[in-house]
């Protein structure tokens, strides 16, 4: 308690510095900050983290309000978004919200069923792997058609993969790598257009020729990335005067039908939908930025689903137990620290003075106090992380001990970093996604980093513009997730730390250590279980070693779902987090 109000009076005089930018998908470059965060708001933020320590309840909000009758008969489910989706071009989304929207739109050619298990999609079965030539033939299923009422054939495919290949088109070039010829197109080697491994047999035959064997190329693909689109779909956008993604064609069981910026989008039903005309009529997401002006939409009744807000969680499991659910995830949140800078004009430097002070970064991760984010802020619906790779993914080491919660560690630490106190330290940046659920989180970790003498400048940008400001120039420090996009420890630790993935590709940190790439080059290729754990494992600690992250908390998905929604929140899984239900086959699901 007496450390809480100590930092509070420190952040009073100072003045708090929260910016809020505009939602108008600007970066930082483009608009200028917003008003500092009023300093009775940031007041009170801490009062009730303070209060929620000394009394271990959770910080609360406004009271829930009761639930209202819901069901009327209609046959329109109703989203609320946070914000605006970035993209709905499969090949550009990198983040929850545009895929949870975009998959309700698109199929690709395997997927997962809730065992996370692969099963086919628009494949008629899953492929053999043919040793002798390195390669997948995929079997299309027939009588698929897209929105616009054409066929799908394996030319669309082949469209589809040469288009995600493309490095001015694709945000995920990596998911193709290991196709043969695909590094020649992503690297922009000579005049070539179109990758050798990539081969149409026949209208209903796709064959996949790889470098090698691969443990992960199967996995890769159910990503909504690797989508299926009609042939030229995007240059008939492009001639409209449009994008793709505003103009998207699936093969889903819905198909966008409007759009209003920051406000809302509807889709109606894909009445030829290959597995059956779907019995909901529309699906609609409406924007909503406060989660308890969600909540309170919920209660009434106005939407089928939503997420519960911070300081809401008890008064749901005692109020509306019978509409909660929950599923584990695959799901780390983490304290990005810089550790390369872009350069402008091009190029990258060592990012001062976190990315050349292991010691610094390391006292970062040990002013943390982990369980009290989980306990009072999430009110238990996390657990402080040790590691990078969640539990219940191979290559999790339950063993394995990061950084834990220990002031004067972090001073200590802070001493030999050549800062005592901080003293000789320049103000950090630390940017967060606007939203006021992720406020409070971040003025936990500033009043943190804050109590051993760090002064830490706290700024909100709205989603899109937040993942520009990351892909572009990462600041001193950035709070994220990252949630699996595939059933692999690959996709957290080859992604999010090797150096061929700096920005877009996910490692926004821009990590770079030789000995870990190597680790994780040799993962990415072998076929054998026990050398793929052994390898992960070894990169992870070293990854923890020099502490690109502060890694935070593993989380629960905690969602409300009114009554009369069925076979929706029975096909969540792992990969679902948040209330977008972005595993869910639409087509299948109904109101009873």
């Amino acid at each position: 308690m007496n450390r809480i109000m100590a930092v509070l009076a420190v952040l009073v005089a100072a003045g708090a510095a929260f910016f809020l930018l505009s939602s108008g998908g600007k970066t930082e470059s483009e608009a200028p900050g917003g008003p500092p965060l009023p300093a009775e708001v940031q007041k009170a933020e801490l009062e009730a983290i303070a209060k929620s320590r000394a009394s271990g309840q959770a910080v609360a909000v406004a009271a829930a309000v009761n639930l209202k009758s819901t069901w009327t008969g209609s046959r329109i489910f109703r989203f609320a978004l946070e914000t605006n989706p970035p993209t709905l071009d499969p090949v550009k989304i990198t983040d929850v919200t545009s895929h949870g929207v975009a998959s309700k739109i698109f199929n690709t050619l395997v997927r997962y069923d809730t065992k996370m298990e692969l099963i086919p999609d628009l494949a008629e079965a899953l492929p053999e792997w043919n040793a002798a030539d390195n390669s997948y033939t995929f079997k299309l299923r027939k009588g698929v058609t897209f929105h616009d009422g054409s066929p799908m054939t394996a030319q669309d495919v082949k469209y589809s993969w040469e288009r995600l290949l493309d490095p001015a088109e694709s945000k995920r070039m990596q998911i193709l790598a290991a196709v043969k010829g695909a590094n020649a197109k992503i690297e922009g080697k000579g005049d070539v257009k179109e990758a050798e491994g990539l081969q149409v047999v026949d209208d209903h035959t796709f064959k996949v020729v790889l470098t090698g064997p691969s443990p992960t190329f199967l996995h890769e693909i159910i990503m909504v990335n690797a989508a299926v689109v009609p042939k030229g779909s995007a240059e008939k956008a492009t001639a409209a005067g449009q994008t793709f993604s505003q103009m998207p064609v699936g093969t889903g069981p819905f198909k966008l039908v409007d759009w209003q910026p920051n406000q809302r989008l509807e889709m109606a039903r894909h009445d030829a939908y290959f597995r059956g005309k779907p019995f909901l009529e529309k699906v609609t997401f409406e924007i909503v930025p406060k989660p308890q002006m969600r909540l309170d939409k919920f209660l009434a009744g106005e939407f089928e689903v939503c997420d519960i807000p911070f300081g809401q969680f008890k008064a749901m499991q005692k109020e509306h137990p019978d509409l909660l659910r929950q599923n584990p995830t695959f799901r780390t949140n983490y304290l990005g620290i810089s550790i390369h800078s872009v350069k402008e004009g091009g190029g990258s430097a060592p990012a001062e003075p976190l990315g050349t002070n292991v010691k610094l970064r390391q006292a970062i991760n040990c002013a943390i106090d982990r369980d009290n984010i989980c306990n009072n802020i999430l009110e238990g619906r996390s657990k402080p992380a040790n590691s990078i790779l969640p539990p219940a993914m191979l290559a999790h080491d339950p063993n394995l001990r990061g950084w834990t919660y220990d002031p004067k560690k972090a001073k200590a630490l802070l001493a030999e970093a050549g800062f005592p106190e901080g003293k000789g330290l320049r103000k950090l940046e630390f940017f967060y996604r606007q939203d006021p659920d992720a406020q409070k989180i971040a003025v936990a970790i500033q009043a943190d980093l804050q109590a051993i003498g760090l002064d830490v400048d706290i700024r909100a940008l709205d989603w899109a513009a937040f993942l520009d400001r990351l892909d572009k120039n990462p600041p001193d420090m950035f709070y994220l997730g990252w949630v699996a996009d595939y059933n692999d420890p690959d996709n957290f630790l080859y992604w999010l730390f090797h150096t061929k993935q700096w920005g877009d590709p996910g490692n926004h940190t821009r990590y770079s250590n030789p000995q870990v790439d190597g680790l994780l080059d040799k993962a990415h290729v072998s076929m054998d279980r026990d050398e793929r754990v052994k390898l992960y494992q070894q990169a992870e600690r070293k990854i923890l070693e020099e502490a690109p992250w502060c890694v935070l908390e593993t989380r629960v998905n905690y969602i409300l779902v009114q009554p009369h929604v069925k076979n929706a929140q029975e096909q969540l899984t792992n990969m679902d987090v948040g209330w977008l239900m972005g595993s869910v086959d639409f087509g299948t699901v109904e109101f009873k």
